[in-house]
């Protein structure tokens, strides 16, 4: 769990902001699915997948970029030039 003592040293991690932000991205999108579809969970989880996937958010990114403060666009950026070594 994050406490007050190392949370600058967490969000400093770019690749934790954006495995972070995936997963509420991807929470908000089925919470709105369920209430607005009616139906079966494989459905609902391909539905969701069409969504919750890099295509999309790039096309996300374009349509809010120049709402975001200066702030919020370096940690996307710090974000998207980020590779995991899996």
């Amino acid at each position: 769990m994050i406490n007050k003592d190392n949370i600058n040293n967490y969000y400093k991690n770019a690749l934790s902001l954006a495995y972070l932000g995936d997963s509420v991205f991807s929470l908000i999108v089925r919470n709105y699915l369920i209430k607005t579809h009616d139906l079966k969970p494989n459905g609902l989880n391909k539905k969701a997948n069409s969504v919750v996937c890099a295509r999309t958010q790039a096309e996300i990114m374009k349509e809010i970029k120049p709402t975001l403060t200066d702030e919020e666009l370096d940690i996307v950026m710090r974000a998207r030039n980020s590779h995991t070594n899996n």
